[in-house]
């Protein structure tokens, strides 16, 4: 018995919700990019222009995991992807929290 098979259910667990998990997240992804984008509109501000772009790759990297879910269950979305995706989400985050 190793160290870590007390993960083993909760993993098993998260396996079987995963994709109920990634549509959820996706779902809120879209919800908080519409909220970002009427906010930037109301304002005109910079940076919740950047804000909003980082919420847009963050509901297309969404998009695409829930997508790879369903359509080949994940062979097109690799790890790769996925992080730089966020690679380019926390630039975008990171330039706007310190943009003058």
């Amino acid at each position: 018995m190793s160290f870590w098979d007390f993960l083993r259910p909760i993993t098993q667990t998260a396996w079987e919700i995963n994709l109920a998990a990634e549509s959820l997240a996706m779902l809120l992804s879209l919800g908080i990019l519409v909220i970002s984008l009427l906010a930037y509109r109301k304002t005109k501000s910079k940076r919740l222009l950047l804000v909003s772009a980082a919420f847009l790759f963050f509901a297309i990297k969404w998009i695409l995991k829930v997508a790879d879910q369903i359509i080949s269950p994940g062979f097109f979305f690799s790890r790769a992807s996925e992080a730089v995706a966020e690679l380019i989400i926390l630039a975008l985050l990171f330039y706007a929290i310190f943009k003058k």
